[in-house]
């Protein structure tokens, strides 16, 4: 549709076409178009239109009053302009018309920034911010700033219609909305030596930057000279990438800067930034360590120049944990290695074995294995784990321990016990704080708190102290202070509330204590990383994107690689789509140009085209057309997609019809099952405004079902009041617990677990015993629809209750289908209307599935508690972002870790011991008498459940035993197998 836009006299905007997402302007041609645009004209009459080019970018553009298409405005390819500065030398300068102002105000400066106390900057040598402008005079009296235009920021350079050679006037504007702001840094490399005040604009990215500071000093010769075996192709780029900026902070270890950050951005999170230190990434664990020695647990520090031939090759403080002295080793002896691709091994001295085959545990320090001076410490690849000979690439070091604690046997350094249990990649962040208490029930322990850029640690301040919890720090969901000057009282606390259903905890301080405010300041700018209101864009303040873990698989033999789980080709090839004529795969979103939100890889009715296809994409919401998720043994078909935008004037589409009647036909059923998850009344709302449901009056073939799931909020409440019930009980002075049951009715969660169940018990009977095809949606199409599509595909393919059947559907059906985990958990967020447990709801019913088919799912209840868990805590990519376009632009895959490459090296704590695998198809039972409360995840945090210290030990012995027990039963069947063989055999004779 085209939408004709004029500019009135006022400048004002008005349309006869309102409501369109793309806009077309068209327009009259008249004699004053052709008149060139003069400043005058522009500042007069100027306003921004926005329209969408063919490449779908934004554009913003300066216009005069009348009419003109888009298209038809013919813009030049380039530009020269002179660029006059504040002493009066001139810049020429041809860049491309399409060349933003800003990004032309940024060329200019950082090309001349080595003016700085001279020229350009005489005479604000003290001011340590400038904001600059550039100013296109409509006379030649450039130094008349009354009679002219400010370049708008965000236009291209085409739009002012500059003749050849135009005079622009680069200062400072009256105010800050024509500008740009640019902040004098001193940059330290420490590599090449250099200390310089560089002015570096605050606009631009952190990656920007690094390449600014690289442009005025090279790195690359440097680093050939370093590295006398470095190839002498390597490019700068590939060099400054080997490098990151940090600032360096009191109190706190450096602090390395995000590269998709702005320095406005990072000024705003740290005061007073105006030393910038570009370090070598491989170093960066000596430059963290070095400094503070007193302070510091372990002590890392090389000595290049040691030449001795007998003697140590390289100092370590004993302190130094496992990990940080593997990297070590590693930069040390192969720079260019990755350390997580080795383990060190070293002397057992409890069994006086002097060899170093004893593997050392990684969070461990060298002090714990008492390690002395000049002992042999052996580093191996993981991959030659498995040989029995040794590698060649085994690197064996000598290694002196110095500065080895006298008291270390008789004291406790908390900070080591901390230690042992950081992650790979987590550090300690900050001081303790220890004018803290935990209130525990009725009792106040004195705690001492520890912050990482991962976790929180409650430690006793007791002689031997001891580590009484630990907080993940991105399941916090509420950040309260209570008592104060607006609420004055005896208590003075931190409250903090959990996704996971944990007691709140309280944390109470001495009244008017300032560690009240910089405990709360700092988990506050830990947690909450994500950009106001931008959603799919936080990745590099997680811990994932710190997290550098590798599990070995054992069965495999090599490193395991979770990423490799899930392919798309290879699944439909298991369901037998590929060999089906009557579906295809088709890739007409194989760049998320129609949705997004949908995958790349979509299995459509072979009937169909993707001409026919094109149109569907506007008339289903958010572009999530009617496609194939799951093929059935018997050909029929579970689909999926959103809520077609019919409006309450049942607007329909054609090649909507023709595709539901092609997914009717391919599956050979007489009729298409509908099924809305939505209830009807919320369908009729959604309808009001502008989308609904189908029309079962313009496909016969058809039949419309309402499943009446509630949505998010009403999801959210059930679950609030769930934990409000539970923590009403969690009394150990109350022994009456009669009124559970009442509670539990009223407080609506078993209801809502019911009809979820349910509707996934109505598809599977669909499918399984009426013989008919479903297309489910919702909303949108990834919350209801994905817990639905996902127990119907349980319950009817025993391969999804295997352990890898299992994390299959859940990359097909909830990650590659684009439900939004980064909104519904809210990472790096507190808490917000969009948050939802979702997720969590659709694992609470895959619980009472395994309650009522104990022996059908080769996986236990800790595989979903566990999993459930990371996917709120951020240690790992797979959960990260909203959908799988925006993985794929964020490069997750590469730069973190997958939940599957853990889960499925520790199979031998998720799996079910008393698994048989069955054919059939389950029908659950969903009356609310066989529907209970998920006890191991919602109880498990209580006193009259199990407490948080032992529950997941005492659940690792359980199965454990369990496993032994049913081992010894498979062997003893073995041997009674194998004697009644013998006593055939033995009667036969």
């Amino acid at each position: 549709m085209l939408s004709t836009y004029k500019i009135q006299e006022d400048g004002s905007l008005t349309s006869e076409a309102a409501g369109t997402e793309e806009v077309d302007v068209e327009g009259e041609e008249d004699e004053s178009y052709k008149k060139p645009l003069t400043p005058d004209m522009m500042k007069k009459r100027r306003v921004a239109v926005s329209f969408r080019d063919l490449n779908k970018e934004s554009r913003h553009m300066s216009t005069r009053p009348g009419v003109f298409k888009a298209a038809k405005f013919m813009k030049p390819t380039a530009v020269e302009l002179n660029i006059i500065l504040q002493n009066g030398e001139v810049r020429e300068v041809a860049v491309g018309a399409e060349m933003l102002t800003s990004e032309l105000i940024i060329k200019v400066v950082t090309e001349n920034s080595n003016m700085l106390g001279g020229g350009l900057f005489s005479g604000a040598k003290d001011k340590k911010q400038w904001s600059f402008g550039l100013f296109y005079p409509d006379t030649k009296a450039v130094s008349n700033q009354d009679n002219g235009l400010w370049l708008d920021l965000n236009n291209p350079l085409y739009v002012y219609d500059f003749n050849f050679r135009e005079h622009l006037l680069l200062t400072i504007p009256p105010n800050d909305e024509v500008a740009i702001k640019f902040s004098m840094f001193t940059v330290c490399i420490p590599d090449v030596q250099v200390k310089e005040n560089l002015i570096l604009c605050t606009y631009v990215t952190v990656k920007d930057i690094k390449a600014i500071i690289n442009a005025v000093h090279p790195l690359s010769n440097y680093a050939k000279n370093k590295d006398p075996e470095s190839s002498p192709t390597m490019t700068e780029e590939r060099n400054i990438n080997r490098y990151g900026v940090f600032i360096h902070l009191k109190g706190l270890l450096d602090v390395e800067l995000e590269e998709d950050k702005s320095l406005d951005y990072c000024q705003k999170h740290f005061q007073n930034m105006d030393l910038l230190v570009l370090k070598k990434l491989s170093e960066i664990e000596f430059a963290l360590l070095e400094e503070d020695k007193k302070d510091r647990f372990a002590t890392l520090v090389r000595h290049d120049k040691v030449k001795q031939k007998k003697g140590p090759n390289l100092y370590i403080d004993a302190r130094t944990t496992v990990r940080d002295a593997t990297t070590c080793f590693i930069n040390w002896a192969d720079p260019g290695a990755n350390p997580t691709d080795y383990q060190l091994f070293g002397p057992d001295k409890v069994n006086n074995i002097k060899t170093p085959d004893m593997l050392l545990k990684p969070n461990y320090s060298l002090s714990s294995f008492n390690l002395r001076e000049l002992d042999i410490l052996q580093l191996r690849q993981i991959s030659n784990l498995k040989n029995s000979q040794k590698s060649q690439d085994q690197k064996k070091l000598t290694v002196m321990i110095v500065s080895y604690p006298a008291e270390a046997e008789e004291t406790k350094d908390h900070i080591s016990v901390v230690q042992k249990e950081l992650l790979s990649g987590e550090v300690i962040v900050g001081d303790p704080c220890e004018d803290a208490s935990l209130l525990d029930e009725s009792d106040a322990i004195p705690v001492k708190i520890y912050l990482t850029n991962y976790r929180m640690f409650l430690a006793t301040r007791e002689e031997n102290e001891e580590i009484i919890a630990s907080l993940p720090l991105f399941i916090i969901t509420k950040l309260e202070k209570v008592g104060g000057k607006k609420a004055p009282g005896k208590t003075y606390a931190i409250i903090i509330s959990a996704k996971d259903g944990r007691q709140p905890l309280q944390l109470n301080f001495t009244y008017g204590s300032a560690l009240r405010k910089k405990l709360y300041m700092h988990i506050y700018l830990l947690v909450c990383v994500a950009k106001g209101d931008e959603k799919g864009t936080v990745v590099a303040g997680l811990f994932a994107d710190k997290y550098n873990e590798r599990f070995y698989d054992e069965e495999l033999a090599q490193i395991a690689n979770g990423w490799e789980l899930y392919d798309p080709i290879k699944e439909y090839e298991r369901q037998g789509v590929l060999s089906n004529p009557k579906w295809r795969v088709t890739n007409l979103n194989n760049k998320y140009q129609y949705s997004e939100t949908y995958p790349a890889v979509l299995i459509v009715p072979e009937k169909i085209n993707d001409k026919q296809l094109a149109p569907v994409f506007a008339y289903r919401s958010k572009g999530r057309i009617p496609v194939l998720t799951y093929l059935h043994k018997n050909g029929l078909s579970i689909t999926r997609s959103s809520q077609p935008l019919a409006g309450l004037r049942q607007r329909s589409c054609e090649e909507d019809h023709e595709l539901l009647s092609s997914i009717t036909e391919a599956g050979g059923s007489t009729r298409l099952y509908l099924y809305d998850a939505r209830p009807k009344v919320n369908a009729w709302a959604q309808a009001a405004a502008g989308a609904g449901f189908e029309s079962m009056a313009d496909m016969p073939f058809t039949q419309l079902k309402f499943l009446n799931i509630g949505n998010i909020h009403v999801v959210r409440g059930g679950l609030n009041s769930l934990r409000a019930l539970i923590q009403k009980h969690n009394s150990t002075n109350t022994d009456k617990k009669d009124d559970w049951y009442s509670g539990l009715e009223s407080c609506n969660w078993m209801n809502i677990q019911r009809g979820v169940l349910l509707g996934a018990k109505k598809i599977v009977r669909a499918i399984e015993v009426k013989k008919q095809s479903v297309l489910l949606h919702c909303s949108d199409g990834w919350d209801r629809t994905s817990q639905l599509a996902s127990l119907a595909q349980m319950c009817l393919d025993p391969y999804f209750r295997t352990m890898v059947g299992f994390e299959v559907l859940i990359e097909k059906d909830w990650l590659s289908f684009g439900h939004q985990f980064e909104l519904r958990h809210g990472h790096g967020r507190l808490e917000d209307s969009e948050q939802a447990p979702i997720f969590m709801q659709f694992l609470d019913c895959v619980s009472v599935l395994m309650k009522q088919f104990p022996v059908s799912f080769e996986f236990n209840e800790n595989f979903v508690i566990k999993l459930l868990d990371e996917s709120y805590n951020c240690r790992f990519g797979t959960f990260l972002l909203n959908c799988e376009s925006q993985r794929e632009r964020k490069n997750v895959k590469k730069c973190t870790t997958s939940v599957w490459s853990f889960m499925n090296t520790h199979k031998e704590l998720y799996s079910n011991p008393f698994y048989t695998r069955e054919e059939g198809v389950l029908m659950p039972m969903v009356s609310l008498q066989a529907i209970h409360p998920w006890m191991g995840y919602h109880m498990r945090w209580y006193n009259w459940a199990r407490r948080q210290k032992n529950d997941e030990y005492l659940r690792e012995v359980k199965m454990r035993e369990m496993q032994a027990r049913v081992m010894e039963l498979e062997k003893q069947l073995e041997d009674l197998k194998r004697e009644k063989s013998g006593d055939r055999q033995h009667h036969e004779k």
